[in-house]
């Protein structure tokens, strides 16, 4: 399953729960999350849900988002639901978390909610997870069609037959498609993906950075710092291999360091991330102010590649 993490700015509540506290391996356990709060619920994605073995995860889906004003402020909720299917008897302590940007000390923490116990006992064993069911039906499909054919008693000579070359070359063709995938499997095991991202980080940066410039053009100012946000974001991780937990003014600066970044560009680069997040949660839309900032942003990315690229120059 792909995890998505949460990366959003507001005053939230959080709350899950599940729609039973027993259940038999046999049963189907729906665990709901509710995201309540000021900021852009928008943004808020599905957190991920880590569990044991003993459990299997699907995808979380939305069910419910809404927006309603109260005195004078207006206050979004978003659902998530998840679908859990126990594999194996015992008693459970299920402990979702979710992570959010607190505004205030400039970082980004871990917001768990109360344990929530499900006990499971041995079911019937008739039930079967969806994948089965997938796979089941995936191998009928393919089965091949039997025609009946009447036989009758005569000499048949197979050697040299369409047939007989057709059964001789299929080991062959066998042997040179898993020679060509093992082949594949290795180049692909050869590729670091980190030093892929690395490598692509300044490319994937401006291309968001386009992005920005068209929402400066709409003079749409919250979707012009939503873009340069995720672009500056999605640079210094792929660059330095940060996580978004890890995302922290001290750590980025660190991490910019190590590349031999100088301190003029590392510091305009955590000041632009910053005043992104206060422009998304306070609201700027000066586009005098939009237009400096795009244009910092994008000298200021050009500035750290140069420099990182210089020593192998």
């Amino acid at each position: 399953m792909l995890l998505k993490v949460l990366c959003c700015v507001g005053n939230y509540e959080f709350q899950a729960g599940i729609d039973r506290k027993a259940a038999t391996t046999d049963d189907a356990v729906t665990l709901r999350m509710v995201v309540k709060g000021n900021g852009d619920v928008k943004r808020v994605q599905p957190p991920p849900l880590v569990l044991s073995d003993s459990f299997e995860v699907y995808e979380p889906k939305t069910v419910d988002e809404k927006s309603d004003e109260i005195r004078g402020e207006v206050v979004s909720e978003k659902t998530f639901e998840y679908l859990i299917l126990p594999k194996h008897a015992g008693d459970y302590t299920i402990r979702p978390s979710i992570g959010y940007f607190d505004a205030e000390s400039g970082k980004y923490s871990n917001f768990p909610t109360a344990a929530l116990s499900l006990s499971v006992k041995i079911g019937s064993g008739q039930s079967r997870s969806i994948s089965q069911v997938q796979g089941s039906q995936s191998i009928n499909d393919i089965l091949p069609i039997r025609s009946i054919a009447k036989l009758e008693k005569q000499r048949f000579i197979f050697l040299g037959t369409w047939l007989f070359y057709m059964l001789a070359l299929v080991p062959v063709a066998v042997f040179l498609v898993i020679l060509a995938r093992q082949k594949k499997q290795k180049e692909l095991a050869a590729i670091d993906p980190s030093i892929s991202k690395s490598k692509s980080a300044g490319k994937e940066a401006h291309k968001r950075l386009a992005m920005a410039n068209q929402q400066l053009q709409a003079g749409n100012s919250k979707a012009f710092y939503d873009e340069i946000s995720k672009a500056y974001i999605g640079y210094v991780c792929d660059k330095t291999g940060l996580s978004l937990s890890q995302l922290t003014n001290d750590n980025v600066r660190e991490k910019l360091s190590t590349l031999q970044i100088g301190e003029a560009n590392i510091g305009e680069f955590v000041k632009i991330i910053q005043t992104c997040e206060v422009a998304l949660f306070a609201g700027m839309g000066n586009s005098s102010s939009m237009q400096s900032m795009y244009e910092n942003a994008i000298n200021v990315i050009s500035n750290i590649e140069n420099e990182i690229q210089r020593p192998n120059s």
